[in-house]
């Protein structure tokens, strides 16, 4: 699998996902000169998957990190890699 390495800073564009150290795809968010990386499926569920329980974690149902599916991911409370 071939993941190009480019950042996009325009508003509006579709952001290329990176790998971490730990095999997840991640994107680089900036606002105001801050940059940031958070992994795809944590934003993933942020806006799609519900968490009444306010639980910390996301969850692939399936272990593939990179289906990140909103139907593929749950919240969790432990940590899991």
């Amino acid at each position: 699998m071939s993941i190009r390495r480019k950042m996009r800073r325009h508003n509006g564009e579709i952001l290329l996902p990176q790998l971490d150290e730990r095999g997840n795809l991640v994107v680089t968010l900036e606002k105001d000169g801050t940059y940031k990386t958070f992994p795809v499926a944590y934003l993933t569920a942020q806006a799609f998957v519900p968490n009444p329980d306010n639980k910390p974690y996301v969850r692939h149902k399936d272990g593939n990190k990179f289906n990140n599916h909103a139907d593929n991911l749950e919240w969790s409370d432990v940590k899991e890699e």
